[in-house]
Formats: C-alpha cells, sequence, structure tokens
C-alpha cells in the first residue's frame, strides 16, 4: 500500500472517531433529533468510464431517519463516492422491492422471516443480483474506491 494511502485512511479513521464522539453529547441534548437520508441520489459527477459492475451503492437500515453518525457516513460514501448513485431502502422499502422483483411464492417465503437482519441479508443479496452495485454497511466510507479501482 502506497503511503499516502495509508495516511489518508488514518486520518479519516481519526475523523471518524471525532465525530463519532461528538455525536454522544449531540444526541444528549437533542435527543429526538434525527437526520433523513434520502431513498436516492444521483451521482455527483458523470462517469464514462466502463466497468463490470453498475455504479450503485446501496444500503439499508429500519428506517432512513438516523443519528448523526449515520448521517455523516451517509455524506462520506457521497463525497469519497462522486461517480455512483446511491439507494438507501428501509424495512417496508426492502418488502416492496422483494415484492415487485420476485415471484410471488419468494416475496411470501420472504415475509416468512421474522429477524429484520435476517430479511436485510436476503434483501442484500437478492438486490445485488438482480440489479448489481456494491453494498455498503452503514460503517463503511471507505467502500468508495475512485475511478483507478478494476470491477
Amino acid at each position: 500500500m502506497k503511503l499516502p494511502i495509508i495516511i489518508i485512511n488514518r486520518l479519516l479513521k481519526i475523523i471518524g472517531a471525532i465525530t463519532k464522539a461528538f455525536a454522544y453529547p449531540f444526541h444528549f441534548l437533542f435527543s429526538k433529533k434525527r437526520f433523513t437520508i434520502p431513498k436516492q441520489s444521483d451521482p455527483l459527477i458523470k462517469s464514462n468510464k466502463e466497468q463490470n459492475i453498475p455504479r450503485i451503492i446501496w444500503q439499508t437500515n429500519y428506517s432512513n431517519r438516523v443519528t448523526l453518525p449515520v448521517y455523516l457516513n451517509y455524506l462520506a460514501i457521497r463525497v469519497f463516492a462522486p461517480t455512483y448513485e446511491y439507494r438507501y431502502m428501509g424495512h417496508e422499502d426492502r418488502e416492496e422491492f422483494i415484492k415487485q422483483n420476485t415471484p410471488k411464492e419468494l416475496y411470501e417465503a420472504f415475509m416468512q422471516l421474522t429477524d429484520g437482519a435476517a430479511q436485510a441479508d436476503v434483501w442484500r443479496l437478492f438486490t445485488l443480483h438482480h440489479s448489481g452495485g456494491i453494498y455498503g454497511y452503514r460503517r463503511s466510507p471507505s467502500l468508495a474506491f475512485g475511478e483507478n479501482h478494476r470491477c
């Protein structure tokens, strides 16, 4: 790994830790404050460079109304992956996506899953297979690779 990449990576981790530390007093003072992550965001910069994997970043959680650290993660992903479309799906959105894009039997099997994490896992696998893109965990702004990665 090149030294500048290591330094930038460490600086981002430090900035992330500082913002997370800031979030605790913020939410202590404003306990009901939540931020809204849009369900879909177009790429900030259009790219004409070809790649095998569609330029879509997928994320999911119970709701798109989130705490400050999760919202800051969303903003970091948008900054570090400006050529990617961003799609966020909450619990109901995942159900609707599966219902619209699978046979009735698969949708019914999906609905029998009672654990939200299990539903998210099945949705994640189906979505990446069906629509392509990459999945970004909530704590992974480093998933953005810029224009020089190989997909």
